[in-house]
């Protein structure tokens, strides 16, 4: 049930059928003239428009920037999801390593075999709620597709082969030399 203006002023007797008809066929003319471009928009019409416009681009600039954060989020969530599904026991060992997280060292005690999955790339160091973990190579490359500031240390599979121009090619270094 519409209740416009002009039947509020019908009802209450202070304009008639034929005046709210040819207000009615006015505004649609200028509708018509508008649509048809022989007629320019107002000043306030103008306004109207211009402050849509800068709205509709505020909120899509503000949902683009709460979509990346939710993006983010996910990633960050499902790098943790694999680090908690692959995580590996840590062996209390006599051995340590050692790993930067921010501008700290910190040490982890670990077993030999540990230690040198991890010194090879078959192992990397990871964060899970405040602690550290070891999680397989597989499970490193998918975290760090997602979120790379999960991963702590992580040497990858780095090419031994001697380069031609060292100096020191001929010298082999101990396997018992331990950094």
């Amino acid at each position: 049930m519409r209740n416009s203006m002009a039947d509020q002023l019908l009802k209450a007797g202070l304009s008639n059928k034929h005046k709210a008809a040819k207000a009615r066929k006015a505004v649609n003319h200028q509708k018509k003239l508008k649509d048809r471009g022989q007629i320019s928009e107002t000043e306030t019409e103008k306004h109207a428009r211009e402050t849509d416009e800068a709205k509709q681009a505020r909120d899509k600039e503000l949902n683009a920037t709460r979509d990346a954060e939710r993006i983010a989020k996910e990633k960050t969530a499902q790098g943790r999801n694999i680090i908690a599904h692959a995580q590996q026991t840590l062996d209390e060992g006599e051995q340590s390593f050692h790993y930067t997280l921010g501008t700290t060292v910190k040490t982890l005690l670990i077993s030999a075999e540990q230690h040198r999955h991890l010194s090879r790339g078959l192992l990397a160091v990871a964060a899970l709620d405040g602690k550290a973990v070891l999680v397989p190579a597989a499970a490193a490359e998918k975290v760090q597709l997602r979120s790379p500031d999960l991963l702590l240390a992580w040497h990858k599979g780095e090419d031994d082969s001697p380069d031609e121009n060292d100096p020191y090619a001929d010298y082999q270094i101990p396997d018992d030399l331990m950094w």
